[in-house]
């Protein structure tokens, strides 16, 4: 090994010989071995701090464990009293430390932090002795350290990196989709580390929220923009009727009920016995002075999160038996006979409090925001977030019928209502308000159906509707067939013979069956670019063309209840309901009509 360590290289160049280059072996980076001896290291001096260091050191409290260090990769806090000759003994140990290793204290990046009760002479004195600066603060792990309290000056780093991102997304066109993508994935995740860790000042998390108001409603240029809907909504959960966005004021305490948890469940922790000995073991309560540390602020807001939890012994009878009204509450009965298998000792091991959703793939400040938002906002959309999750739409067309639902779009009805039009009336000329609903009543909806006896009778039927799902007319007409593949599709084609000439001024029309393959192959048909020359279609579709707006759409048999009792009722005959034949319509066939008017509740 001697010849492979003690090798030398001289490269020849331009003829000429250059310095000779000693080879010598060691851990390079990304060296699996690197951090085992960087442990070992690490240990070296945690260990000589421990056995040499007995005067170094402060306490929390009286009762609470001595710190005399904090390790973490290769930064180090050294915690001692402000006295010259423990600053020279804590300068032999490291010194010592760096002979032993061959590493070295940089002094351009250690610091002193001094508490406010240290006078200016005995700091100089202190600086000279360890040849370190004195600061106010400083930042390790990348949160700000300071023996006073932050204030919304101490956060502007945080808010230019928001403003920095802002400016960079501000000048490209982004539509309110991706705004509020982007919101969602990184702007109003930005914080989250240091809301963690940190109390921060609610002012400056209140002009956090008011940046991301600004950049989703203000225009591209700059701009002011109309804020349409408040914030406020836009932070709702989905199923009761928001964007789902995480506002920052009311996850600031969610986000730290993980460290809330680990001091409850951890009794041995260093943090546990240090805060323990000085402010108790209640945390779930919330409630602290305000002349108590931050670190006990910090843990006292997420324990202050309703977080569902339970203890062993709360599943327990007085007489140390499982009880079984409990268990038929919690858990499953065949979770509960595989826990009434274990035998209860009390004696055992320590009682701590477990989260009931642990194992849900969650983590715990993701549970904890959940049961935040469900006590906050408990009023449900009536299933418009699930229904609109179902027709699985782009971002945009999403976003339109959520604004619409929140009477949020730009009519003349809103704009006067807000104070910025004189008259709500329709610029077309239609002598009505232009609001919400004269925006999509222009819209038609269809609903079609067939029915085949074993006769060869068949039937098919249909049913004219309004934005507001209100009967147009409906049809039925029978005739004589033997496939019901066929006749799916000849329900399409007979629409024809009932549109009538002002459908087809509306925005456009929507034709809903519960045969999957024909609509398939509609929609498929229609992506070619000359979907209308089509041979199969035998150019009977035509008649589409004369729609501004076409869409072929899937439903359940559930949804499709109406047209398949006109397609039944067709089997006895052709018939046509208009409005000036609504009396004729059957009682029974009504009542069906009216429950379908409710597409949220009986349509799923």
């Amino acid at each position: 090994m001697e010849c492979v360590l003690n090798v030398r290289f001289s490269i020849i160049l331009n003829g000429k010989k250059i310095r000779w280059i000693e080879a010598c072996s060691g851990f390079h980076q990304g060296c699996p071995l690197s951090p085992y001896l960087f442990i070992m290291c690490a240990q070296l001096l945690s260990n000589a701090l421990l056995q040499r260091g007995h005067s170094l050191g402060i306490q929390v409290a009286s009762k609470g464990p001595r710190i005399t260090h904090l390790l973490y990769v290769d930064d180090v806090l050294i915690f001692s009293q402000a006295n010259c000759k423990l600053a020279r003994h804590m300068m032999e140990i490291i010194e010592d430390f760096c002979k032993w290793t061959g590493l070295k204290v940089n002094a351009n990046k250690s610091q002193i932090l001094f508490a406010e009760a240290i006078e200016r002479a005995r700091r100089k004195k202190l600086t000279r002795i360890l040849g370190f600066k004195a600061v106010n603060e400083w930042k390790y792990l990348g949160i700000k350290m300071s023996l006073k309290r932050l204030k919304v000056a101490d956060f502007q780093d945080l808010l230019a990196q928001v403003l920095e991102r802002l400016n960079v997304w501000g000048k490209k066109n982004l539509s309110l989709g991706g705004r509020i993508v982007l919101l969602k994935s990184s702007l109003l995740t930005l914080p989250n580390f240091v809301i963690m860790h940190s109390v921060v000042p609610r002012k400056v998390l209140q002009e956090i929220e008011k940046l991301c108001r600004n950049f989703v409603w203000h225009k591209s240029n700059g701009e002011r923009g109309l804020h349409y809907v408040a914030w406020e909504e836009l932070c709702k959960p989905r199923s009761a009727g928001g964007l789902g966005l995480q506002s920052c004021i009311i996850k600031s305490g969610t986000l730290k009920a993980i460290i809330s948890l680990n001091y409850i469940q951890n009794l041995d922790s260093l943090l546990h016995r240090s805060l323990n000995a000085k402010y108790s073991d209640n945390i779930l309560d919330g409630t602290y002075k305000h002349n108590f540390s931050n670190a006990w602020k910090i843990m006292s807001e997420g324990g202050n999160v309703d977080l569902e939890g339970k203890k062993v012994q709360q599943l327990l009878t007085n007489d140390g038996r499982w009880d079984d009204v409990k268990f038929r509450l919690f858990f499953h009965q065949d979770l509960a006979w595989l826990i009434k298998k274990v035998n209860v000792d009390r004696d055992g091991g320590r009682d701590m409090l477990e989260p009931c959703k642990k194992l849900s793939g969650c983590s715990v400040s993701s549970l904890a925001f959940k049961a935040a938002m469900n006590k906050r906002y408990n009023a449900k959309d009536n299933g418009f977030y699930d229904w609109q999750r179902k027709l699985k739409l782009n971002v945009k067309v999403e976003l339109f019928w959520w604004r619409l639902s929140k009477f949020a779009n730009p009519s003349n009805s809103f704009l006067k209502f807000r104070r910025l039009a004189i008259s709500d009336s329709c610029v077309r000329g239609c002598y009505e308000a232009e609001n919400y609903k004269h925006i999509v009543i222009r819209l038609v909806k269809v609903n079609v159906d067939s029915s085949l006896l074993s006769n060869y009778r068949a039937g098919i039927g249909g049913i004219f509707r309004d934005w507001k799902r209100r009967m147009l007319l409906a049809f039925g007409r029978n005739s004589l067939h033997w496939d019901i593949a066929q006749l799916e599709m000849e329900y399409i084609l007979a629409l024809r013979d009932f549109i009538q000439g002002w459908m087809l001024e509306t925005v456009g029309i929507i034709i809903e069956s519960d045969n999957i393959n024909v609509i398939n192959y509609i929609q498929q048909s229609m992506k070619k670019t000359d979907w209308h020359l089509e041979e199969s279609l035998n150019n009977k579709l035509f008649f589409l063309n004369d729609f501004n707006k076409i869409v072929f759409h899937h439903v359940s048999r559930n949804c499709n209840k109406v047209a398949d009792f006109f397609a039944t009722l067709a089997l006895d005959g052709n018939f046509l309901f208009d409005s000036s034949s609504f009396g004729s319509i059957p009682s029974t066939l009504l009542d069906l009509i009216k429950k379908d008017g409710y597409p949220f509740i009986y349509c799923k």
